[in-house]
Order: structure tokens, then C-alpha cells, then sequence
């Protein structure tokens, strides 16, 4: 219709006439559509459904490894998320799928506005959560939304980690004088008497989440589990 010079206003070809460009789950307007004006029909389509996939994987690492995730627990998080059955089904409904896969590119950005600023992360992540409209998928919306506040909350437990750093939601607390140690005896803060940081109740080590830290587990015991040649022997022998 556009290589013939008419506008994508209406589709004649469907029923008595339909709207087209007014109807969000054309996809006249997300991106992937120009691969259709630059490949054939069903090379294009085939780049668009595996390009997304590769989308969310590459926006779930960068979610990952900003919750403070190691570099082979965010790849065993973006592969479990960008090839699970969910989202691979979604290649027969494509707008659905074009909102999914922009749903932890979307989030990663968010968050990072949130955390490091506006400009520029703030401008990106409205441009990523205004592809996600053009899919016209409002469930996909409501998801995203849904799973930013809650990473706001889960990865808030940590000073290091989260999207409620900037509210300061983990500030470190004083000793008490009135704190007991093991043995019984009452404890003085410090020496000079001023008092001392204590890690907030549920931070995991080295600023990591549980989310990140189960990750981070997971995959240590792949790499050992892969990595041991001595074969297990069965409970008989």
C-alpha cells in the first residue's frame, strides 16, 4: 500500500474495510516494521520475532547486573527470561511481543533515571515505554509497571542495590550502648564513644539482592557441576 503512494489509513482487503493506521495492533507505527519495507516479507518477519528475543535478553543482563548480579548470573537470567516458553510463544503474536521485549529494556532505563538522574536515562525510558504503546498491548503496560515497583521494593533492601536508594530507604543505623554480645557483656559503640553503622536488616553481602544472590549461586554450581570430572557414584557402591 505505501510502495503505491496511498497512506496506511485504511485496509480494504479485510472484511467490508478497516481501520489500519488507528489500529494499534497493526503495527504501523513500532519500529520493527521498517524491516518489512527493507526485506522481504518473510525474511523480515523472521529478523523482527528473533531480533526482540535478543532485545529482552540484552535488557534483562542490564537489569541483572545493575542489581548488583554477577556477569554469569545476569547471562543465566537473560537466557531463562528471553528463551522461556512464554516469551518464545509470543512469536505468534507479535504485539504482544513487541511490548514483552521491550519491558526490562524499559525497566533497566527507569531505573537508572530513578537512581542516577533524569537526563538522559528519563527521556530513554519514555521513549522505550512509548514503543511498548505502539505495540498496543495494555496488559504488557500494566506488567511493566507492575514489575518496576516491584524491583522499587525487593531491591531496595540494600544501600548499593534497588530503584529506593535515592529515597534513602536503607540509611545505616547507630549502635546501641544497651547492645549484648555473645558472652553477655554490655558492648561500648567504639572506643572514642561515637556510634557505628550497622548494616540494615536483609542486605545480603557486598550489596547484593536475593534475587542477584540466588542467581549468583545458581550459576557457581553449573560452572562447578560442569567443571568436576570425577563422575558421582551411586548410593550402592
Amino acid at each position: 500500500m505505501i510502495s503505491e503512494g496511498e497512506p496506511p489509513l485504511w485496509n480494504p482487503q479485510r472484511g467490508a474495510g478497516q481501520p489500519l493506521l488507528a489500529n494499534p495492533n497493526a503495527l504501523i507505527l513500532h519500529p520493527t516494521t521498517l524491516l518489512f519495507f527493507l526485506l522481504p516479507f518473510e525474511w523480515a518477519f523472521k529478523t523482527s520475532v528473533i531480533a526482540q528475543i535478543l532485545l529482552a535478553a540484552a535488557g534483562a543482563w542490564l537489569l541483572l547486573r545493575d542489581a548488583r548480579a554477577s556477569a554469569s548470573a545476569a547471562c543465566l537470567g537473560a537466557g531463562v527470561f528471553a528463551f522461556s516458553g512464554y516469551l518464545i510463544s509470543l512469536g505468534n503474536l507479535l504485539n504482544l511481543l513487541d511490548s514483552a521485549a521491550f519491558m526490562p529494556l524499559s525497566l533497566w532505563l527507569a531505573g537508572r533515571a530513578v537512581t542516577r538522574g533524569f537526563a538522559p536515562w528519563g527521556s530513554l525510558a519514555a521513549l522505550s515505554l512509548s514503543v511498548q504503546v505502539m505495540a498496543g498491548e495494555p496488559a504488557m503496560l500494566l506488567a511493566t509497571v507492575a514489575a518496576f515497583l516491584a524491583l522499587h521494593w525487593s531491591l531496595g533492601a540494600c544501600p548499593s542495590n534497588g530503584l529506593s536508594r535515592a529515597h534513602g530507604a536503607c540509611e545505616p543505623q547507630p549502635r546501641s550502648e544497651a547492645e549484648v554480645d555473645p558472652s553477655g557483656r554490655r558492648r561500648r559503640a567504639t572506643m572514642d564513644g561515637a556510634a557505628t553503622p550497622v548494616r540494615p536488616k536483609g542486605c545480603g553481602g557486598a550489596g547484593s539482592s536475593p534475587s542477584s544472590a540466588l542467581l549468583d549461586d545458581v550459576s557457581h554450581r553449573l560452572r562447578r557441576a560442569s567443571s568436576d570430572p570425577t563422575p558421582r557414584r551411586s548410593q550402592r557402591d
